[in-house]
């Protein structure tokens, strides 16, 4: 079964992302205490090597209520030895049983994964991933980090993947995830850093989303300086864009181009009222540079003044 990550990320709409860090396990269970890892268990992963090809079922052990018409999510592969190949797959495997905890004490859970298996000594290969794989999410159970901060608690995700599965394994099992937690962090960070302005953050996440669909940005400036030039339409304006960066590069561009113009809309408001308070005569040198900075502060954020000329 495949497990959300985080944030509900969704993983992640801008507004209102959460980390479901500890409680959600890592497999979309909570996590259950489980038997140490044997020395066995210890041991390196089997390599992962080529020409692999999907091992024939074994018999479907005793199952429990929730599991019950379904069969294990993830197929085991062999390599041209017979030996197990490690992937993403058998991760998911494990996952499926372990959403049995609760209904299955953890010493069930793990002879599930091994009467799911086939023959030795490919059962043997399994149950050692296994271990290693139920000692990494205990772990996790068991973290208290002191700096709640999501950048942290993703460096103590990661470091710990590595001290419990190595290297290679980790790469395997947690890749995708990952990478999206690095982006879901720096989503983060723009969205609640205090001396970022609003369409600061918007132009934050769109760098984000242009990266992943490797656009050209200098060729996106270029295209927004035409659209200005030309007096383009927003209606096509997103057209134009949807057609060369995509549909949700469209929708950042559009929030984008939402943000300046409420931002230009403010400064020429107070640049409108800074001017009528130069043309009265009413009032002193010094009693003008006051008044204008007392709009100034009511209208603008600490942050927002310094882009302002008063």
């Amino acid at each position: 079964m495949r497990r959300g990550w985080l944030l509900a990320v969704g993983a992640l709409t801008l507004g209102a992302v959460s980390f479901v860090w500890w409680a959600r396990a890592e497999s979309g269970h909570e996590v259950m205490s489980v038997s140490s890892p044997s020395e066995e268990a210890q041991a390196a992963p089997p390599a992962v090597m080529p020409a692999a090809e999907a091992v024939p079922r074994a018999a479907t052990p005793t199952t429990t209520p929730s599991l019950t018409q379904t069969e294990p999510d993830g197929e085991i592969e062999v390599d041209s030895a017979g030996h197990l190949k490690v992937t993403r797959a058998l991760r998911r495997r494990f996952d499926y049983w372990l959403t049995a905890a609760g209904e299955l004490t953890p010493p069930a859970i793990r002879d599930a994964v091994v009467e799911s298996t086939p023959t030795e000594p490919l059962r043997g290969e399994v149950l050692a991933v296994y271990d290693r794989y139920a000692a990494y999410l205990l772990a996790v159970s068991a973290l208290h980090p002191v700096d709640p901060s999501a950048r942290e608690r993703v460096r103590l995700l990661k470091a710990l993947r590595r001290e419990k599965l190595g290297e290679e394994l980790t790469a395997i099992f947690f890749a995708e995830e990952e990478s999206l937690d690095d982006e879901a962090v720096v989503r983060l960070e723009a969205l609640h850093d205090p001396t970022l302005l609003p369409e600061q953050r918007v132009a934050k996440s769109l760098q984000l989303e242009l990266a992943k669909a490797n656009v050209d940005v200098r060729l996106l400036r270029q295209q927004n300086e035409q659209f200005v030039r030309d007096g383009v339409t927003p209606g096509d304006r997103f057209k134009e864009r949807e057609a060369a960066f995509g549909t949700e590069a469209a929708k950042r561009l559009a929030a984008l181009d939402e943000e300046r113009a409420r931002w230009n809309a403010r400064v020429s408001a107070f640049r409108a009222q800074s001017a009528r308070i130069d043309q009265d005569a009413s009032l002193t040198g010094p009693a003008k540079v006051a008044a204008k900075r007392r709009i100034l502060e009511t209208s603008f954020s600490e942050n927002e003044r310094p882009r302002v000329s008063p």
